[in-house]
């Protein structure tokens, strides 16, 4: 597909962008567009990033990149056919020289390999089913365990929540006690003033909680089709983690934190990526080539990605900081 690369080049000369500015613009590392320019694909981290990147680096000089891909691809196919066509014609060719004697011992040497590789498989079954049972047997023992333990918390739980209702009546009783020994009207004005004072200090309580906790929250009329700004508040000023996930697939993953690349590469299903932010920043900005599949959260917070179609799948999600705390 070099001609592929030609005419990205080609597009990109003609909108006056250097390689530096399609990276600043993309996000996409030099060495990575220099490689689709170049027709040099095998040294991108895979199909899927092939296909992703070049989309994207067309959208940005103004092309249609699923079209070209679509244009490419088909005549690559069609070289494909050209060959295995080419391929055959020798292949029937030499077969007919080697004559009908030779026809039928490759017949008798394929067959007498498909059953000695069937006797091979049938040998090996007995073992395949008890491998299989034991399997079983285990996924089910471990199975049990934990319910028995989510069962035991739960008893310990409920065991802790009656002590403490038990220790609550208590202090009521003795307190009720206490009260008939004063007299009406002391007792009146000392629970007005205690009800007011436990009142007030639960709801200082309350109002001092929810005000320090980290939020996350999308800022109105910056959505894009491959963009997104958040607004962070309650920000502490250091010991901060982006945690990154991938719900399935893989997905790559470029952090820049106040314009330098804090962190950089592929994060798959199950393998999750804890990422220190640097102290004192503003806003940071994290691009995934896979959005489709990709979670993210600040300290613990999820954050609520928007919607995306398999068409666009590389996102740049900006956070600006509002506020940092000494927490």
């Amino acid at each position: 597909m070099n001609e592929l690369g030609q005419k990205l080049r080609q597009a990109r000369i003609d909108k006056g962008y250097t390689i530096d500015d399609l990276q600043q613009i993309t996000k996409i590392q030099k060495r990575y567009l220099t490689a689709i320019e170049e027709g040099n694909f095998d040294q991108l981290p895979g199909k899927f990033y092939v296909n992703a990147f070049i989309r994207q680096y067309a959208q940005t000089v103004g092309l249609d990149g699923q079209a070209l891909l679509n244009e490419y691809q088909g005549k690559d196919d069609t070289n494909s056919n050209d060959e295995n066509v080419t391929e055959n014609d020798s292949k029937a060719s030499t077969e007919n020289q080697g004559g009908v004697e030779k026809n039928a011992q490759n017949s008798r040497m394929l067959n007498e390999q498909k059953s000695s590789r069937f006797d091979r498989i049938r040998g090996y079954l007995p073992q395949i089913i008890i491998i299989a049972v034991v399997l079983v047997l285990i996924i089910g023992i471990y199975t049990i365990a934990l319910n028995h333990r989510n069962g035991s918390n739960q008893s310990a739980t409920t065991t802790s929540t009656s002590s403490s209702v038990k220790v609550t009546d208590e202090r009521k009783s003795t307190s009720k006690s206490s009260s008939k020994k004063a007299s009406s009207k002391a007792s009146s004005k000392s629970s007005s003033s205690a009800k007011s004072s436990s009142t007030s200090t639960s709801s200082s309580k309350k109002s001092s909680s929810s005000s320090d906790d980290l939020k996350v929250s999308k800022v109105k009329g910056t959505r894009t089709t491959s963009a997104q700004t958040y607004q962070i508040t309650n920000y502490p000023s250091s010991g901060n983690t982006l945690n990154v996930s991938a719900t399935s697939d893989s997905t790559w993953i470029t952090v820049t934190a106040n314009g330098s690349t804090t962190w950089q590469g592929s994060v798959t299903a199950g393998t999750p990526q804890t990422i220190d932010l640097p102290s004192g920043i503003t806003s940071f900005m994290v691009t995934s080539g896979n959005a489709t599949v990709t979670e993210l959260s600040v300290n613990d917070t999820s954050v609520k990605l928007p919607s995306t179609t398999s068409s666009n799948v590389v996102q740049n999600y900006t956070f600006q900081i509002q506020s940092s705390t000494n927490n």
